[in-house]
This record gives structure tokens, sequence and C-alpha cells, in this order.
């Protein structure tokens, strides 16, 4: 970043530590980790029990994927 108010905006800085209307005060930064610590847990929790499915689990009769490769030359421009 080369703009302190850039870094500021996209990180939730502004008016750190100031009082006021909109401002960023110490208690509003440890409520929101604790809000982000508390999903991160149930994330944890509910980790085991969500279902993970596979496309070739789900689609038996799929064909198996064919790849082909076409060789296409340089136009003169790309050449430089």
């Amino acid at each position: 970043f080369d703009d302190l108010s850039v870094f500021q905006s996209w990180f939730g800085f502004r008016d750190i530590g100031q009082k006021g209307r909109g401002s960023t005060d110490e208690e509003m930064i440890l409520l929101e980790q604790r809000k982000n610590k508390t999903v991160t847990k149930l994330h944890e929790i509910l980790r085991p029990f969500l279902l993970r499915r596979i496309k070739s689990d789900v689609l038996t009769d799929m064909p198996p994927k064919k790849e082909v490769v076409i060789y296409a030359g340089m136009s003169k421009l790309q050449q430089g």
C-alpha cells in the first residue's frame, strides 16, 4: 500500500483509538475478535459432520475426461 488511508480503509483501522461516532475503540476490536473466535470454533466443531461429495461419486455414468493438446503458433505481433 502506498497510502495510509487506503491501508486503513482495507483493514478497518480508521480512527483507531479515538473517541466519537464512527471510531474504532478497543472494546469494538475485542468484540470483533471474540465473534471471529466463536465462528472459528463453530467451524471446527461442525467440520466432521459436513458432507463432502466428489463428482465421480455422484455421477457414476460420467465418461472420463479427455484432454486434447493443440499447437497454435505465435502471430507476428507476438513474435515481436
